[in-house]
């Protein structure tokens, strides 16, 4: 997944690659709601979970949990090109 966004977000993102775990905690660029964003990700058939939901005072709105558990490769750099789609469909 690390060279998937570093491939799709270059240094439009920021992350840091987990040493264990399962999730890569990613922050956009604060024009990104990634609550507002889900919809638009579903129709690119991408999922991930807001940051929003990760906070206790409605925080982290240009972050997303992305798992990086379960998947091959291929599936990792689809996914993430699929993200992408879907941030630069938006509106």
């Amino acid at each position: 997944m690390d060279r998937a966004l570093q491939a799709e977000f270059g240094d439009r993102i920021t992350y840091r690659t987990p040493a264990g775990g399962y999730f890569f905690w990613v922050g956009f660029d604060e024009a990104v709601d990634t609550a507002k964003l889900i919809e638009q990700a579903t129709g690119h058939k991408v999922g991930y979970r807001p940051g929003v939901r990760f906070s206790s005072q409605n925080g982290y709105n240009n972050y997303a949990r992305l798992s990086f558990a379960f998947y091959e490769d291929e599936q990792l750099t689809e996914g993430v090109a699929r993200l992408r789609a879907a941030i630069d469909a938006q509106p």
